[in-house]
């Protein structure tokens, strides 16, 4: 999934990396996914599920926004676009016009 977004905008010229965002309080967890889904290394994790809500706020989502978190983020590190729940490529065009696409 991740690298069909990555390719597809980066194909429409929009150059920003797509970062999931965790919540698995144990390490090994994480690492199970990325070692089964290489294309998410990089991605976040927080450990500490009291920090969550703020730190989802930083992202300019609601605090109780529901799991997974998709961020787009641009060379400068600012995130361009938070989407939650399943990402699809069928959501594409939504995406690409909150990116400016």
């Amino acid at each position: 999934m991740i690298t069909g977004w990555q390719r597809r905008l980066r194909e429409a010229g929009v150059d920003v990396e797509l970062v999931l965002l965790s919540a698995d309080a144990d390490a090994e967890a994480m690492e199970g996914f990325i070692a089964a889904h290489p294309e998410a290394r990089g991605s976040l994790r927080a450990a500490d599920a009291q920090a969550l809500p703020a730190w989802i706020a930083t992202s300019g989502l609601d605090q109780g926004a529901p799991l997974p978190i998709h961020l787009f983020v641009d060379r400068a590190g600012a995130v361009r676009c938070a989407r939650t729940g399943a990402l699809h490529l069928r959501n594409y065009d939504d995406v690409a016009a909150l990116l400016g696409e």
